[in-house]
């Protein structure tokens, strides 16, 4: 299995008050709750950086460990000023 490691430099947290709420999911260690919170959050804005890491995050932490690595590699891709990929 490939483990993805990595650091976020350049993202505000809870700045959006639904993001607010799906971060506090996770948080929380409310992992599912929180996975569809993020979803929520990008069905509204789907290019939100902090919704994305933060859905991959409740996805690695409900053991979909490469469901979660696609989405970090797609928001790295896209945006490599934000953090360091390890792979």
């Amino acid at each position: 299995m490939t483990i993805l490691l990595f650091s976020m430099t350049a993202v505000c947290r809870g700045s959006d008050p639904p993001i607010a709420v799906a971060q506090s999911y996770l948080d929380a260690g409310k992992n599912e709750k929180a996975e569809a919170a993020f979803r929520r959050v990008l069905e509204d804005n789907p290019d939100s950086i902090e919704a994305r890491l933060g859905l991959a995050e409740a996805i690695f932490r409900l053991y979909r460990h490469d469901e979660a690595e696609k989405i970090l590699k797609d928001v790295l891709e896209k945006n490599p000023e934000i953090g360091r990929a390890h792979v």
